[in-house]
């Protein structure tokens, strides 16, 4: 009886553990990609998707972000599901979250200026980060955006970063 339970036992190790990885590694080999890449990026990635820094300047000086100002909506909708945190220092913005696909609204305040980004996020699993550096000028009237935006590539997953 012990001999047919540890027969079992043999089976099953086999069916759960062994064979998936056999299968998995050989079309690794056959389609010259990392499945096992593709299972931790699209699947077991950490929660944080979208991570926002902006730092907001006025006449070249740094200008503080009101923390409660910061509000995000999804296609016009509020969407708090997936938010991973908002933190402020002074003129530098973090929001950290996880977002299904679709565009986003990201509003604060800066001073005496209301800021509102409009990002997208193409797919769930993607991770993208935005850098902003947001300078206004009173005198010219202007707000000027300068950004990186970076994502993964296809194939590889190596960051890459635009500006």
């Amino acid at each position: 009886m012990k001999r047919k339970n540890a027969k079992i036992l043999i089976i099953v190790f086999l069916i759960i553990f062994i064979i998936p990885n056999i299968i998995i590694v050989g079309v690794s080999i056959i389609d010259q990609q990392n499945f096992y890449k593709d299972i931790y990026y699209h699947l077991l990635n950490p929660k944080v998707k979208v991570t926002i820094n902006a730092d907001v300047y006025i006449d070249g000086e740094p200008v503080e972000i009101d923390k409660n100002s910061v509000s995000i909506t999804m296609d016009d909708e509020l969407n708090e599901t997936g938010l991973g945190s908002i933190t402020t220092e002074a003129n530098k913005l973090t929001i950290k979250y996880r977002a299904s696909y679709g565009n986003f609204n990201y509003a604060f305040s800066a001073g005496d200026y209301k800021v509102i980004l409009n990002l997208p996020h193409f797919n769930e699993w993607e991770v993208n980060e935005y850098n902003y550096t947001i300078s206004i000028d009173t005198v010219k009237q202007e707000i000027e955006y300068a950004f990186e935006y970076s994502y993964p590539d296809d194939q590889t997953y190596e960051t890459i970063t635009e500006k």
